[in-house]
């Protein structure tokens, strides 16, 4: 990775899983959203002090709350697919909304509005 890519935001760069003390939610945030996992989940633990919603847009198969139910979740599951969203409103309700990202560049709402 390249933190000169990152150069412009602010951002906390860790090496490795971050520790406890590096998830620290910025006091510029209003929320707080993770891809396909938080790597260390006292992140939503943190945010909630704060009184931010989390959002995890997850995988499956890498999903250990289906086996850990019991560790920190985040507010909203967004399911970048269809594929085993039954089980996961099953599991977590209403929580889990279907957010797919474009796949195409012709997929995107933004294209969608100017043609």
């Amino acid at each position: 990775m390249d933190p000169d890519r990152f150069a412009g935001f602010e951002c906390m760069i860790s090496n490795g899983f971050p520790t406890d003390e590096e998830c620290q939610v910025p006091g510029w945030a209003d929320a707080c959203a993770t891809c396909e996992t938080p790597y260390n989940r006292e992140l939503y633990i943190e945010a909630r002090r704060r009184g931010l919603e989390t959002y995890e847009q997850y995988n499956f198969e890498f999903q250990d709350l289906m086996i850990k139910p019991e560790m920190a979740q985040p507010t909203k599951f967004l399911a970048p697919s269809l594929w085993n969203i039954d089980v996961m409103r099953s599991r977590f309700g209403d929580r889990v909304l279907h957010l797919a990202p474009p796949t195409f560049p012709e997929d995107s709402p933004a294209d969608k509005k100017q043609t």
